[in-house]
């Protein structure tokens, strides 16, 4: 009668079954190995679907109220949005009007160019882990700032939704050709992530 035996141990949580048939080891690591890279591949697939898209709003600070009511809407569909820092804060817009002005005339005051540096820093920060930026150019408005922004998302390649056509013709060039650059209406803006979402 030949010989049978069954061993079993743990590796990884799991175990491996080794049969010894006849004389002959059956060695199922293998095919367990292969099983648990297609399993691996999946799960990361599956939190990559599933993880909160992460949205950058880009624009000028008079549209700061409205950009945060989008962004209120877009969290209550399951985003996570940053809205843009400024130096001067959270004034409101005629003392920031009076402030940039004043800013044009006189100069930076002592301190206040390296609160523009901490700002930037931020704001470049935010757009490197960005999954989408939401380029909020009110009436075709694109000032410097934005414009450089704009570049940096082409660069990097981030998918980029702009509310209108901008009026420069620089900026509208680059929606010609980004394959990352659209424009979407503030009412079609949650659809349009959503696809997004879907499509990775």
């Amino acid at each position: 009668m030949p010989l049978r035996a069954l061993f079993s141990f743990a590796f990884d949580g799991l175990a491996f079954r080794k049969f010894l048939i006849d004389g002959k080891l059956w060695n199922k690591t293998k095919i367990y190995c292969k099983i648990k890279t297609m399993s691996n591949r999946q799960s990361s697939a599956q939190s990559i679907i599933n993880k909160t898209t992460k949205i950058l709003f880009c624009g000028s600070l008079k549209f700061l109220d409205e950009m945060k009511k989008v962004a209120k809407r877009l969290e209550n569909a399951g985003f996570k949005c940053f809205l843009p820092q400024f130096a001067l804060g959270d004034l409101p817009a005629q003392e920031i009007e009076k402030l940039k002005q004043n800013r044009k005339k006189n100069g930076l005051k002592d301190g206040e160019f390296k609160q523009v540096v901490k700002v930037i820093s931020w704001f470049y920060d935010r757009l490197k882990e960005a999954d989408v930026l939401v380029i909020f150019d009110k009436n075709r408005y694109v000032g410097p700032s934005l414009a450089a922004e704009i570049g940096a998302a082409h660069i990097l390649g981030k998918p980029t939704l702009f509310l209108e056509e901008p009026e420069d013709a620089g900026i509208r060039a680059l929606l010609q050709f980004s394959p990352n650059f659209k424009i979407v209406s503030t009412e079609n803006i949650t659809n349009e992530l959503k696809r997004l979402k879907d499509k990775k």
